[in-house]
């Protein structure tokens, strides 16, 4: 079983028409199951994502990609930086920022309740129940709550 943490996603910023093409839409967390992660860019089978832990989420570096169409002669730019930064942006954009001290958590190897996590996500959505269930539960979840993914320009 799994939590949704994030809530909805704000647009990614554009910059003369470009845009970031690898953010994330989902975050959720199970506690039971040694508090993976699973992270993803879209509620498809299609979209890119995975399970993981905290610490190899936090490690490392990420590449991110900006997509500006009809570029030439490449249609990608790519950044690097530390997977650290890249998440917490990403936690910043879902509305969930308040979960990162509990992913730092969890890659020390501390292990949170789940009554931790519901009190946490209580406090932060003023009273609203931590959305729990299988992916498809946790996609219904998201789409009562108003999430929707925004449209790219």
């Amino acid at each position: 079983m799994f939590y949704l943490v994030s809530r909805r996603q704000k647009p990614p910023p554009v910059a003369d028409g470009e845009f970031e093409s690898n953010t994330l839409e989902v975050i959720a967390v199970s506690v039971a199951d040694h508090g993976r992660i699973a992270i993803a860019n879209g509620w498809t089978p299609h979209d890119a994502g995975g399970i993981t832990t905290a610490s190899r989420l936090l490690s490392g570096e990420h590449t991110r990609i900006f997509f500006k169409p009809n570029r030439q002669p490449n249609h990608s730019r790519y950044e690097h930086e530390p997977s650290a930064s890249w998440f917490e942006r990403q936690c910043d954009s879902l509305d969930c920022s308040w979960f990162l001290a509990y992913v730092h958590r969890l890659a020390a190897g501390e292990t949170v309740a789940a009554r931790e996590l519901q009190a946490a996500y209580r406090l932060h959505t003023q009273g609203e129940e931590i959305p729990t269930g299988n992916w498809q539960q946790l996609w219904q979840a998201w789409e009562k709550i108003g999430a929707k993914k925004p449209a790219a320009s």
